[in-house]
């Protein structure tokens, strides 16, 4: 079966001046290095469905704040891109949007199996109460490096080029022309018939998993970000949103 995959991670326009005033995971890890074992379990948050639309950036990132939290968000914050009404976006709009904005949970704000033009359409809540306290990219990216923030924080979104041919449950290159775009979250690490694979979380195409070998990423991978952690404010800051946020939650439980 061949994979439709939407194009979904936009060109980052920053100057590289400001890119590398990122926080980066080559200065600040402090972690122990990572053990490859052979895995048959993989720790795999809920199944998320795109639908075609281009928001895998949202959506590989509401997977990484699901790790941090227990609970399932939403990627409509996607409608908030800086590129809008263009398609995707790039990692680090998205960090800004979860650590400046916020985000909420999807029982708040449902954004699943919605196509571009719906996803555009979200209403927002008036109160976004999840927040990301920090979020880190790579200097140096490879697979030790990457192990390394699933190891200690759970959770890392990697970008990649690809096409249809490539694009299987383990990705394989094949040196063909790259027709998308696309991001998925990293979620567990460890060694597949004796190769290191990262273990990822897709929201898109026929397989929902993605084993991402060690050529793979060398070859196709084009950035890498992780959340360290993320809060949740409870109480609502106005009357409106509080009502907002009741009335969204009541739906929600129906």
């Amino acid at each position: 079966m061949i994979e439709i995959i939407k194009s979904g991670v936009a060109k980052d326009p920053r100057p590289e001046a400001i890119k590398a005033k990122d926080y980066l995971h080559d200065k600040l890890y402090g972690g122990l290095p990572v053990t490859w074992v052979e895995k048959k379990d993989w720790k795999l948050p809920s199944e998320r469905l795109q639908n075609g639309s281009s928001s895998c950036v949202a959506q590989s990132t509401a997977t990484a704040l699901e790790v941090l939290l227990k609970g399932i968000m939403s990627a409509g914050t996607y409608r908030l891109r800086k590129n809008y009404p263009g398609f995707g976006m790039w990692l680090a709009d998205m960090g800004d949007l979860d650590k400046n904005k916020g985000r909420v949970f999807e029982l708040l704000c449902p954004s699943q199996d919605m196509s571009e033009e719906e996803m555009n359409k979200i209403v927002l809540p008036k109160f976004l109460n999840v927040k990301v306290k920090e979020y880190r990219t790579f200097g140096q990216l490879d697979i030790e490096t990457i192990a390394q923030a699933i190891q200690a924080y759970g959770n890392c979104v990697l970008t990649f080029g690809s096409n249809s041919s490539e694009w299987k449950e383990t990705p394989k290159y094949n040196g063909g022309k790259i027709t998308f775009y696309h991001a998925i979250c990293g979620t567990d690490y460890g060694l597949k018939n004796g190769k290191k694979v990262i273990a990822c979380r897709d929201s898109a195409g026929s397989s929902r998993v993605r084993y991402i070998t060690e050529d793979f990423l060398a070859k196709r991978n084009t950035g890498a970000m992780y959340y360290t952690s993320a809060v949740v404010t409870t109480v609502p800051n106005t009357w409106e949103a509080t009502l907002d946020f009741v009335i969204r939650l009541l739906k929600g439980l129906k």
